[in-house]
């Protein structure tokens, strides 16, 4: 909860900064938050410079969601 609670406030303060979306995604998968993991990679991947090298990173969460149509659709968005 703590290191949470750290990146956000992190992110508040540099909200492009795509380190700290990676840990928050990262944070959240492991607690299996998944719609709020997914939610931080679509943000990640859309809004952060350098973020579309992390679409595997979200098709692997939209699969432990079984989100596979979501995941099918984020795998073919890969170059």
């Amino acid at each position: 909860a703590k290191a949470l609670a750290h990146i956000q406030k992190s992110l508040k303060a540099d909200p492009k900064n795509r380190e700290y979306y990676l840990v928050q995604a990262k944070i959240f998968e492991a607690q299996k938050n998944y719609p709020e993991a997914i939610k931080t990679y679509k943000k990640l991947v859309s809004e952060v410079v350098g973020g579309e090298r992390f679409y595997f990173d979200l098709a692997q969460v939209q699969m432990d969601a079984k989100d596979y149509m979501g995941a099918r659709a984020t795998f073919n968005k890969i170059e």
